[in-house]
Parts: structure tokens; C-alpha cells; sequence
């Protein structure tokens, strides 16, 4: 269990802030479409860049109930609630950090469930969401930015700011 230095907005409510608790950070991968070709008598396929692409996002959030019945009654509740939110701008901003919007971002799924026998009053809500084109809202202070076809190295000495050397 991890405490989040993350802020998730959708259309003006708040679905992850800032010191609540999650399971883990969240993950953020992208994809996009390709289109496979495979030659007769050739010894490998190719793969070609078709564009489309599209990040899928999933994270935690804990909640903790002062009681088992209202626990599961959010339990019951919540995920309908969250879903009919429809779709709009997420906004995702980290604490003493930048901010990003995705355009075109719809919740996917909200699964709420309890994890631990122990303490029966947390419940776990597992957010996932696909979302279009991105937008730096701001960097941070840490402006510059790393591409995979970048030939530099990042500087890990610098506890204060990422350099390209």
C-alpha cells in the first residue's frame, strides 16, 4: 500500500487525490494500431506504424467506512456513480510536479472490492479509463524531455533536476 502524490479529475470531481491510499502507483501504457505483413518466403513479417494511438490508465484508491454495513453498502453503490460520469478532459497532476490533460477520456470500468479480512471497513475501487491525445499543462520544472529516439543519456547524480548529458 503506497500513499498517492497523484490528482485524477474528471469533469470537475476528484476520483484519486493527493495522500490517498492506493494499492500500488498507477500504470499508464500506450498503444497504438500496426499492420502486420507477412511475405511468402520471407524469414520475418513487418510491422508498419499506422498511428491511432491511445493510452489505457488504471489506478487504486482506498477508502476507509466507519463501519461493515457502510462499507458494503459503497460497495454496492459507488461504481454506478463513478460510471455516469460519461466522458471529458482528465486532468492528472502530481504533487510538486507537472500536470496533463488527456483529451477524450472515459472511465472504462470501477470495480469495488475488499481485500484484506483484517480490516473490513477499506474498500479498494480500481479505476480503468481510455483517453485520447495528451496535453502538458505544465512541466514541473523539469522541461526537458526524453524521446525513445534520443541517442542522450538521463544524469541519475542530480537529485534536483533529470539532465540530458
Amino acid at each position: 500500500m503506497t500513499q498517492s502524490s497523484y490528482r485524477y479529475t474528471l469533469n470537475g470531481v476528484v476520483l484519486l487525490d493527493y495522500g490517498d491510499k492506493m494499492i500500488e502507483e498507477p500504470v499508464h501504457p500506450i498503444s497504438q494500431q500496426i499492420q502486420e505483413s507477412r511475405f511468402v518466403g520471407a524469414k520475418w513479417g513487418k510491422a508498419r506504424y499506422r498511428g491511432n494511438a491511445i493510452r489505457s490508465f488504471s489506478w487504486s484508491r482506498i477508502m476507509t467506512f466507519t463501519s461493515l454495513a457502510e462499507r458494503q453498502t459503497r460497495q454496492l453503490q459507488l461504481a454506478s456513480s463513478y460510471l455516469t460520469l460519461g466522458s471529458g478532459d482528465l486532468l492528472i497532476e502530481i504533487q510538486n510536479g507537472g500536470s496533463t490533460q488527456v483529451k477524450n477520456f472515459c472511465l472504462e470500468s470501477v470495480t469495488p472490492s475488499q481485500r484484506w479480512e483484517k480490516n473490513q471497513f477499506d474498500l479498494v475501487i480500481a479505476f480503468e479509463g481510455l483517453g485520447g491525445e495528451e496535453l502538458t499543462i505544465s512541466d514541473g520544472g523539469y522541461s526537458q524531455k526524453w524521446l525513445a529516439t534520443d541517442n542522450s543519456l538521463w544524469a541519475a547524480n542530480d537529485s534536483n533536476k533529470w539532465e540530458l548529458i
